[in-house]
């Protein structure tokens, strides 16, 4: 009677290791942006705006010398939302960060950021008025 009953416990163990194994590995790749389940749409852009920005007041020095108060702006803007902006989501409980920005003509920038366990490169394009800033586009241009 116990031999039966540890055989039924080992079988219902090995079927829950397997489960669990087989739900890990799904969510690594929705995360990562590698697996789109029925009805979920994948999207290129994941725009985000704000409202509640300080006006632009050029009169403030800039954290980084070598960039205008509105280049400034949208850095931090980025840096904040990384992980919301980045179609790519982040692995294996990391975090995303910002390790390069360089802004283009117009109202873009190429930015490189990592999480510690995959580096990625993306082209962004926002939008500035007085109060309101908006990601426009983010799209990954490498993934490594």
């Amino acid at each position: 009677m116990q031999k039966q009953l540890k055989v039924k416990i080992s079988v219902a163990l090995g079927a829950l290791a397997i489960i669990i194994i087989i739900s890990a590995g799904a969510i690594i790749m929705k995360r990562s942006g590698r697996l789109t389940l029925t009805g979920e749409p994948k999207a290129n852009i994941n725009p985000v705006s704000t409202n509640d920005l300080p006006p632009l007041d050029n009169n403030v020095p800039p954290r980084d010398p070598n960039l205008t108060n509105e280049q400034n702006l949208v850095k931090d803007y980025i840096v904040a939302h990384l992980s919301e902006l980045s179609p790519t989501k982040e692995v294996l409980g990391g975090k995303f960060y910002l390790t390069k920005i360089t802004f283009t003509d117009g109202q873009g920038a190429d930015i490189s950021y990592e999480d510690g366990h995959i580096a990625l490169e993306a082209k962004v394009t926002y939008s500035l008025d007085v109060q309101k800033l908006t990601i426009t586009s983010f799209k990954i241009t490498k993934e490594n």
